[in-house]
């Protein structure tokens, strides 16, 4: 087998994967270059992002805690049992939880035992009264009743419940709860501002507890945070974060754009500045040549001149019309008058 001088340079081929190796090696390097440069970006796009929607998350329960007020106020209520009334009054001056403006409907809630007395009143009136400082601000009256059930069922669930009865685990007892007053609007001021209240039974109806409960009710965008817990998050969330986002986003601008002016003001007016004193040196420069360059004209002329005494000389005077040509002629002194424009001059 003969041997060809051509194949050299491919049997020794190491040095050619050694450059491409070192090519290789250098375009990872810059593509690391830029997957840094896109990581760092990216760290701190999601370092932005998750500090905003942490921040619109704090601002939307900081606005839910500032709209939203408590939805019940209650107040237990202690029954005075005199003659022939039962009457309770309670204070509300020192209370802070009401909003001013809020609606509220109000509700009498009492515990009671199903025991023969209180079946056989069955209806009974409750009269409630509310009072500011000066006057009273609302009366209402309204009917209750335990539920009704007949004698045999009575003594029928008596018998099934008697285990858990015995056992205490169970009470023969009703929460009844009575509707008194709807849609009070809550003022602050001293004429309108809730103060007292004072409740009055019909009869003397016998009662385990009592209180007075105050219910909220919603209106408007309070009803729908409140109700549409969910859905009002997400809308809230999306707004407070688009809100948060556009005003970084304009500080950012805003920045770059008093950036700008600076550089123009450090740079580009110290530019104009240098190159207005540049021209008017230049132009000062250019004057003082010329008046140089005159002054040593008319020394020389004079120079020339001094051997000479005095001779006629004519001017001219040429106007802008071209048939009109005037001549006049004057004698002076050329030598004296030379002399008195060098002084003219060299005063200027």
């Amino acid at each position: 087998m003969s041997y060809d001088p051509k194949l050299k340079f491919i049997k020794n081929y190491d040095w050619i994967f050694w450059v491409l190796n070192v090519n290789m090696f250098l375009l990872k390097i810059r593509n690391l270059k830029m997957i840094w440069k896109i990581l760092i970006i990216l760290i701190i796009l999601i370092s932005v992002l998750s500090y905003t929607f942490f921040v619109s998350v704090i601002s939307y329960f900081l606005f839910y805690w500032h709209v939203i007020p408590y939805m019940e106020i209650s107040q237990p209520v202690y029954l005075q049992y005199d003659n022939n009334k039962t009457w309770a009054s309670m204070d509300f001056s020192s209370e802070k939880r009401f909003v001013n403006g809020q609606f509220y409907d109000i509700f009498l809630e009492l515990l009671m035992p199903l025991s023969d007395i209180n079946i056989s009143i069955g209806n009974f009136m409750v009269k409630i009264e509310l009072f500011s400082n000066t006057k009273m601000l609302v009366t209402s009256s309204r009917s209750a009743i335990l539920k009704f059930s007949s004698l045999l069922l009575r003594k029928l669930k008596v018998l099934i419940m008697f285990p858990i009865l015995l056992l205490g685990m169970a009470k023969e007892e009703e929460r009844l709860i009575i509707p008194l007053i709807e849609e009070f609007k809550y003022r602050k001021g001293y004429e309108t501002m809730l103060k007292s209240v004072n409740i009055t039974l019909s009869y003397a109806v016998q009662v385990y507890s009592s209180k007075l409960v105050f219910a909220a009710r919603l209106q408007g965008i309070r009803h729908i945070i409140y109700y549409y817990p969910i859905s009002s998050f997400v809308i809230f969330i999306s707004l407070f974060w688009a809100a948060e986002l556009l005003f970084i986003i304009s500080i950012c601008l805003i920045k770059v754009k008093t950036l700008q002016k600076l550089f123009q003001r450090l740079f580009y007016d110290k530019k104009f500045d240098f190159s207005q004193s540049h021209d008017s040196f230049s132009k000062k420069n250019i004057h003082l040549s010329e008046q140089k360059d005159f002054l040593e004209n008319k020394d020389s002329y004079l120079d020339n001149s001094s051997t000479l005494s005095s001779y006629p000389t004519c001017s001219t005077n040429k106007t802008l019309s071209e048939n009109s040509l005037t001549t006049f002629c004057e004698p002076f002194s050329l030598k004296d008058n030379l002399n008195e424009k060098h002084e003219e001059i060299s005063k200027d």
